[in-house]
């Protein structure tokens, strides 16, 4: 079996958004999938976590953006092979990532902001469980995008 370097850029690109996910998702688990009672520190834990997230510096938060370059470049290797089969798939793909990158950009970094400076408590409450969701959406979309590789 062959591996060409499309999927190989595709799939490092989705698992290492999978990795940057998966660190918040420590913070995420408690707010969306489990009971609040279970862990009631579990908003506190997660605004100290975002306001964290948000104060690292400049470089830190372009990182997510190296795994939708890696992918461009790799969906750009299937579109130049010119078969509809690849702009069927590829191009589904990367529908899924410009929709990943449209939820990081007006979901996860508005609401880390507004978590990080905002007073208002059940504004800062309601953009927590946003990013989470914001997050599950992103995985979910990198799933999809292997999914529509192996089809």
């Amino acid at each position: 079996m062959t591996v060409s370097l499309k999927l190989t850029l595709v799939l490092c690109a989705c698992f290492f958004t999978f990795g940057t996910t998966w660190a918040d998702w420590s913070v995420d688990y408690w707010l969306i999938w489990t009971d609040p009672a279970l862990n009631p520190n579990a908003i506190s834990n997660a605004i100290t976590y975002y306001q964290s997230l948000h104060n690292t510096p400049l470089i830190h938060k372009f990182v997510p953006l190296v795994p939708v370059l890696i992918c461009v470049v790799g969906l750009s290797l299937g579109f130049a092979e010119m078969f509809d089969i690849n702009f069927l798939f590829d191009g589904g793909s990367l529908a899924l990532l410009l929709l990943a990158l449209q939820v990081y950009a007006t979901t996860i970094t508005p609401g880390m902001r507004i978590v990080a400076t905002s007073e208002d408590e059940t504004e800062v409450v309601r953009k927590l469980y946003e990013i989470a969701t914001g997050h599950t959406l992103i995985v979910l979309a990198a799933a999809g995008s292997i999914w529509l590789l192996f089809c």
